[in-house]
């Protein structure tokens, strides 16, 4: 309630500010000859004055304030059968041979960046895998990427890899 009323004083006061430019924008200076008042001090004072009103009906307003506290406090534990655990730990398991931030395998990358002629060129473009392709504890992965060749310039690849469930790779090839 302070938070809104404070918001309100200072809106109020660039209102304010905002009709003293109005009312004196034809105000000149004798010596200069140019207006006191000036275009940029209008528009400034009219930003403030929009985000006065939008930070105070956007962040301070109650209508929807239990609806947001509902949804922050239900939490609820899921349990989840032996399979789903399995399954979501080999998730994370191949997730983790992953590059945090551009989703390319590491290995399956080193591997292919030591064979390009221009390794600084390359791009990963992106990467895809099924896990137990062959119902084997095997993982196949796909990855696009681009990088400079010699003869060709910039190309595209895809590199197909079937890696084991630490990340090794056991076959690769590249089309």
């Amino acid at each position: 309630m302070i938070i809104d009323l404070l918001f309100l004083a200072v809106g109020g006061w660039l209102a304010y500010q905002l009709l003293v430019g109005i009312v004196n924008r034809d105000e000149v200076d004798e010596e200069t000859g140019e207006k006191i008042y000036t275009e940029k001090y209008f528009q400034a004072c009219a930003v403030f004055l929009i985000m006065t009103y939008v930070i105070w009906a956007g962040f301070f307003n109650d209508d929807d304030a239990p609806e947001k506290k509902e949804v922050v406090t239900a939490t609820e534990k899921v349990e989840l059968s032996p399979e789903e655990q399995e399954a979501r730990k080999r998730d994370l398991l191949i997730r983790a041979q992953l590059h945090w931030l551009e989703g390319y395998h590491k290995k399956l990358a080193s591997v292919i960046k030591a064979q390009i002629p221009y390794p600084e060129t390359f791009e990963h473009l992106g990467t895809s895998w099924v896990d137990r392709p062959d119902g084997t504890d095997h993982v196949l992965v796909s990855m696009e990427f681009a990088a400079l060749t010699e003869q060709a310039g910039r190309v595209e690849f895809t590199a197909l890899a079937l890696v084991d469930i630490d990340g090794n790779i056991l076959e690769y090839g590249v089309k």
